[in-house]
């Protein structure tokens, strides 16, 4: 029990420092330990800068390959196919690409677990692509991952669609399904009622 205290006490003193160091003051944090519907609101604005949401053009009229060559990657896997991310579904138009960020080691089941309690789920290649095409510089600041579509390497293991920077080069790569992902990932999301993954 006391083991229990101890971290919870570790815990609100690295919150009270971290909270202090973003310029909250004492006098504000005791605002909102005390009125409830104000800390909920300012729950809800941290998300939103957790959770940036940008603007893409779908057309899934296009084949992986036509994405990837109007993404102007320097580097691209060849198994980033047409056969095994096959286009998923019928969208033509603007959609919206969320990016969830936990900065910790999460694996994708978690991830995935995480992005459905606010009412997402993971984006696919197609949607990541798209991305790519619209910021293309996003990936150089932060790896981005589509947990949304795999591809079965013929080892076994399970393949998902990443975008990184590697000396410089803007790439369009291949990552683990069943890896963790390291705190500095993000992770592609649609929402349910606006996008297929």
């Amino acid at each position: 029990m006391l083991g229990e205290i101890s971290k919870a006490v570790a815990k609100a003193h690295e919150f009270l420092q971290a909270a202090q160091k973003a310029g909250f003051t004492v006098k504000l944090l005791e605002f909102f330990t005390h009125n409830h519907e104000a800390f909920c609101k300012l729950v809800e604005f941290a998300k939103t800068l957790l959770r940036p949401t940008y603007k893409v053009v779908l057309d899934c009229g296009k084949t992986i390959a036509q994405m990837l060559k109007e993404g102007e990657y320097d580097w691209m896997n060849e198994d980033i196919t047409d056969e095994h991310f096959p286009v998923v579904g019928t969208e033509a138009g603007e959609g919206e690409i969320t990016l969830f960020h936990f900065g910790k080691w999460m694996s994708s089941k978690n991830a995935i677990a995480e992005m459905a309690k606010e009412g997402y789920r993971p984006a696919n290649a197609t949607k990541l692509l798209a991305l790519g095409k619209a910021q293309p510089d996003l990936q150089r600041e932060f790896p981005i991952v589509a947990l949304g579509q795999t591809w079965q390497y013929p080892r076994g293991n399970l393949m998902v669609v990443c975008l990184g920077e590697d000396d410089s080069k803007r790439r369009a790569n291949l990552g683990f399904f069943d890896g963790d992902w390291h705190g500095d990932w993000r992770f592609a999301a649609v929402r349910e009622e606006k996008l297929e993954a």
